[in-house]
């Protein structure tokens, strides 16, 4: 189990099909989270304890039945997060801090699409590996309580995760503004 900073990856494949290509997909996870954590505001009490991030790699279906459970969206996305953890609340981070220093805190959840993800690499023309390293990084933010509904929130995040990929050597994710967009919604 890759470890970056207090965290670790703890990775479930629910589909077979994200195991389609030639890659290491533990490796990315871990390279894309190693990356932006240094550039985000990680409260402190993550330097300090040890956290699960839990990386779901399922399929459309059960992306969309999360999608319609918890965000009234009756269609599949490319990647929901569930944070176990409010970063933007000092009362949950105290609170997780007085909890048995042994037992690893649970930062959150993010499960991805599969075939979301695949045809967003071919309608964006972006490698699998980028698309991937992206939407992970976006996540991750997303767990540390960052959001992009507002406008001056979207261009600190998209900063953040420009920056982070760049350090990978992809370009810009939000080049095509049109993806912007798409992820907004």
């Amino acid at each position: 189990m890759p470890m970056s900073h207090s965290f670790q990856y703890l990775i479930s494949i629910e589909d077979p099909s994200w195991q389609n290509h030639a890659l290491d997909l533990e490796q990315i996870i871990a390279h894309a989270a190693e990356i932006v954590l240094p550039l985000a505001d990680v409260p402190a009490l993550f330097k300090q304890r040890l956290a699960d991030i839990n990386i779901i790699l399922t399929d459309n279906d059960a992306v969309q039945t999360l999608n319609a459970d918890y965000r009234e969206k009756d269609k599949p996305t490319n990647i929901l997060t569930f944070p176990q953890i409010d970063c933007c609340d000092q009362d949950d981070l105290d609170m997780q801090a007085n909890m048995p220093a042994e037992m690893p805190l649970i930062f959150g959840d993010l499960y991805l699409a599969y075939d979301v993800v695949k045809s967003e690499c071919a309608e964006q023309e972006k490698t699998f590996e980028a698309h991937l390293s992206h939407l992970i990084i976006h996540g991750i933010l997303h767990l540390l309580g960052y959001d992009h509904i507002e406008t001056d929130e979207a261009e600190e995040m998209e900063a953040i995760e420009i920056k982070a990929m760049v350090k990978l050597g992809f370009e810009n994710p939000y080049a095509d503004m049109a993806l912007v967009d798409r992820m907004r919604s």
